[in-house]
């Protein structure tokens, strides 16, 4: 039985960030397939996009961490996934490649 309330919370926590990193990984690897069929990248450039995709991931995780610790983690898990749900919605009726660039970069 657990007893201690931080215990209590990461049972439903830790599976649940398990699952949106999951998530990311899978939408990640569907991007490129996208990224190659919607506007007939080349797989150079689809290597940029993926590049850009871990770049902005890493100075997101550096940066944004005080805010994160600030909110707390229910608040923040809920914030990241209204915006990937918002920022992946946005990338189905982007029409450049141009701007697919910036939407993926602030997803990451």
């Amino acid at each position: 039985m657990i007893t201690n309330v931080r215990d209590r919370r990461m049972v439903l926590l830790a599976p649940t960030a398990f699952m949106a990193s999951l998530a990311m990984g899978v939408i990640s690897l569907a991007m490129i397939f996208v990224i190659k069929e919607r506007f007939g990248a080349s797989a150079q450039t689809v290597g940029w996009f993926c590049a850009l995709f871990s770049f902005t991931y890493f100075l997101g995780c550096l940066s944004l961490r005080q805010i994160s610790d600030r909110l707390g983690p229910r608040v923040s898990m809920a914030a990241r996934n209204l915006g990937t749900a918002a920022l992946l919605g946005l990338f189905l009726v982007l029409p450049s490649l141009a701007s697919a660039f910036v939407v993926y970069g602030i997803y990451g």
